[in-house]
């Protein structure tokens, strides 16, 4: 049965040492396999046996999504995207009839948001789009770190345009949000691309459990840089000169927050739990340190958009936390 069917085998002794097990005639009718075709067998960590068929070209994976099948135009843009994160090499986007104007533009702009994606062939009818990125000598833990970095860099310049009142700084931090979507769903695609291939995934150098563990970080640094767009977005809308206490309290909790932020990264490739449990052991620390600030918030009469940079510096630190239990999870 295909996908998920479980078929039991007999194991044969050929000769006087040979064990054999036959292929299941569905698999291998449907995959194409013909005498002499070579099967790749590796062991994986829990003994179970993980066969791949060799080819000398992979076929690519191919998805058709037909305009008339979707009501609106960004419906059809999340579908091209599924199919993206799905590790589809080829997307074809077709219609019985001219494709609007608008619906081409919702799509080229989703194939611009995509890494790697480019649209190779139009016609009005129809548009393709190929994957084009290569995974030899990339990593997973390459493309999480880059996520990480631009987090951590959007997060200490929408600081520094709040205490400096610097508008283009904020602008150029929101402007950044794109690039973090774009390396969150890349992980996305890359995990979906090694769960369908053991070879990718062993190449990669994780297992299963650690693909779901990664998906869990990915979204976590995603939200960081979400929060350091919402600092951003609110130190424009602060029109007076911040209090010096104010400013320090607002410089200390953020720091406190961007060190946690770092630990529990520096933790998950090194499988550190000590160094992850003392990020979640940071809490009453940082509570502490928003509640001295909640009072010269207070005291001030600050206005909203303060308070709410407060809690986008605790959200951080709560992502923080959750990258460390990924950390614990993973052992």
């Amino acid at each position: 049965m295909e996908g998920t069917g479980v078929e039991k085998r007999r194991v044969q002794l050929t000769g006087t040492s040979t064990l054999t097990v036959s292929l299941p005639k569905a698999w291998a009718t449907r995959n194409g396999v013909v005498p002499r075709d070579e099967i790749l067998v590796s062991e994986e960590k829990d003994g179970s046996l993980s066969l791949r068929l060799r080819r000398t070209a992979e076929r690519p994976r191919t998805a058709e999504l037909g305009i008339d099948a979707f009501s609106d135009d960004t419906h059809l843009a999340r579908a091209f995207l599924a199919k993206y994160l799905a590790g589809y090499d080829i997307v074809r986007v077709t219609s019985g009839s001219r494709i609007p104007q608008r619906t081409r533009a919702a799509v080229v702009a989703q194939v611009d948001r995509l890494i790697g994606f480019e649209i190779t062939e139009e016609t009005p009818q129809s548009i393709i789009a190929q994957d084009f990125f290569s995974h030899e000598g990339l990593s997973i833990e390459k493309t999480l770190r880059r996520a990480h970095m631009i987090a951590r860099g959007m997060h200490v310049d929408a600081m520094e345009a709040v205490l400096k009142r610097d508008t283009a700084l904020a602008a150029a931090v929101i402007a950044r949000d794109d690039e973090a979507d774009r390396l969150r769903f890349l992980i996305i695609r890359q995990l979906s691309l090694a769960l369908h291939n053991s070879a990718l995934l062993q190449a990669f150098g994780i297992t299963a459990y650690d693909s779901v563990v990664f998906l869990r970080v990915a979204r976590c640094l995603e939200d960081m840089a979400d929060m350091a767009v919402q600092i951003a977005t609110y130190s424009g809308e602060l029109r007076a000169k911040m209090p010096p206490d104010v400013a320090h309290g607002l410089e200390s909790l953020s720091s406190a927050a961007l060190d946690a932020h770092t630990a529990a990264f520096s933790a998950l490739f090194s499988k550190n739990t000590e160094a992850a449990n003392a990020v979640i052991a940071r809490r009453a620390v940082l509570e502490a340190k928003r509640e001295e600030l909640e009072r010269a918030l207070q005291k001030r009469r600050a206005p909203l958009q303060t308070g709410l940079i407060v809690e986008a510096l605790m959200r951080i630190y709560a992502h923080s936390t959750h990258i460390a239990e990924a950390v614990i999870d993973r052992e």
